[in-house]
């Protein structure tokens, strides 16, 4: 089965009550080696938000960290520059899509980690942490639903490219210190963001 096909099918098999997906439907991904990255030249950076998530926290840098592996965790909203993340399209051929959430400040993307298990190097419970920003299709590649720009006030998934999973808060807790994590994509409150945008980069 190819991606695309298997990302339509998550998609429906796990659509919300409400009737909203959690991926976006008509979304087409490029091979996981095509040529891309973060910054680049000539990209038009989107707008800079934080990302709010469950209860209203946001996603944030621990300790204004700059270093590859630097957790991020869920705080409360300061507006402080560790919670400022800038959204930028990865290049991909014409009608596919998908984008770095990339915090100027650290100059480094939101990226799961690679895990040293075979056949799956993305499994549940993967972090995700601050990491140089890489190659399109890399594990700094996310997948928005469009409830996460639209202003939707539910939000909606960040799926992350290379796994599939989705961006969420350990055990669904809502408390300052929670980890970001990948997770199958459920739908639940804990795999809903907003980024709605507040000023151009």
């Amino acid at each position: 089965m190819n991606r695309s096909h298997r990302w339509s099918t998550i998609a429906a098999a796990a659509a919300l009550a409400a009737g909203t997906l959690l991926m976006p439907s008509n979304i087409a991904f490029a091979d996981e080696d095509s040529p891309g990255g973060m910054p680049l030249t000539g990209a038009i950076p989107g707008p800079v938000s934080p990302l709010y998530g469950l209860n209203g926290r946001v996603a944030d840098i621990l300790d204004h960290g700059t270093a590859s592996g630097t957790p991020v965790q869920m705080w409360d909203l300061t507006g402080a520059e560790n919670q400022q993340w800038t959204l930028f399209p990865v290049p991909r051929p014409p009608g596919q899509l998908s984008q770095q959430l990339y915090n100027e400040i650290s100059q480094k993307c939101l990226a799961a980690t690679e895990q040293p298990n075979p056949g799956d190097p993305y499994p549940n419970g993967t972090p995700v942490e601050l990491q140089d920003c890489a190659s399109a299709g890399s594990a700094d590649s996310w997948v928005l639903d469009d409830a996460v720009t639209d202003g939707s006030p539910g939000g909606g998934a960040l799926a992350n490219f290379p796994s599939e999973r989705c961006l969420d808060v350990i055990d669904n807790v809502s408390a300052n210190g929670v980890r970001l994590q990948l997770w199958d994509c459920t739908g639940g409150f804990n795999q809903k963001w907003n980024f709605p945008p507040t000023s151009t980069s």
